[in-house]
C-alpha cells in the first residue's frame, strides 16, 4: 500500500462486499497523475478490477485520467470525487444502470469539495451503464489543467453543473442535484 491507510482500506472493502461485484472491470488511467498511487492500491485491494496504464484520450479539449467502461474521469477524482471512482467500478461490475432515452455525452461539472456532486454524478454513470449510445463524462474542474478556463467558458457558477453534448450541440446546465425525471426533463 502506498497511499491508503488500513482504515480506508476496510472501509472501501465494506462498501463493495455491500454491492457483490459479479464480473471483472479495467479501467484505463493515464500514469502521471495525482489519482495513480491511489489506484495502484486499488489495484492491490480489489479482485474484480484491474487498472492498466494507457491513454483514455480527452473531453472537451481536457485530458481524461481515468477510464472505466462508459464512464469517463477528466481530471483526478480526489476529495469527495474518489468515492465516485468506486462507485464507477461496482456499477460497470454490477451492470446497475438506468436506461434512458437520451444519447450523446452527458457532462457533469464538479469539484473536489463539493459534498452533492458525487449523487449527480452516481444518476449519470447509472443512465449510461444502462443506456446504449449514451457516456458520462465526470470533469473535476479544480483537479485538471484547464478546469477554471472551461468553467468561466461554460459560464459554470455552482456545481455540479450537468450537461448533455451531442456534436457541437449543447443542452444545459442542469445545476444542482436533481432528480432523474427533472434531469431527464432539462436534457430531453
Amino acid at each position: 500500500m502506498r497511499v491508503l491507510t488500513q482504515s480506508d482500506v476496510s472501509q472501501i472493502l465494506s462498501v463493495v462486499r455491500s454491492y457483490s461485484p459479479k464480473r471483472p472491470v479495467r479501467a484505463v488511467y493515464r500514469p502521471g497523475t495525482g489519482i495513480e498511487p491511489i489506484l495502484l492500491d486499488l489495484d492491490e485491494i480489489l479482485e474484480f478490477a484491474s487498472f492498466e496504464p494507457g491513454d483514455p484520450g480527452e473531453f472537451l479539449g481536457l485530458p481524461i485520467h481515468v477510464s472505466v467502461g462508459e464512464v469517463s474521469f477528466v481530471g483526478d477524482p480526489l476529495g469527495h470525487e474518489c468515492s465516485s471512482l468506486l462507485y464507477s467500478l461496482i456499477i460497470a461490475s454490477t451492470g446497475e444502470g438506468i436506461s434512458v432515452d437520451l444519447s450523446g455525452d452527458l457532462a457533469v461539472m464538479v469539484t473536489t469539495s463539493c459534498p452533492f456532486c458525487p449523487y449527480q454524478v452516481s444518476l449519470a454513470m447509472k443512465m449510461a451503464q444502462g443506456t446504449p449510445g449514451l457516456r458520462a463524462f465526470v470533469v473535476v474542474l479544480d483537479a485538471v489543467e484547464g478546469g477554471p478556463e472551461l468553467a468561466k467558458a461554460l459560464d459554470i457558477n455552482a456545481v455540479p453543473a450537468t450537461f448533455l453534448f451531442r456534436g457541437e450541440e449543447r443542452i444545459g446546465p442542469v445545476v444542482g442535484t436533481t432528480s432523474l425525471e427533472r434531469l431527464l426533463s432539462a436534457l430531453g
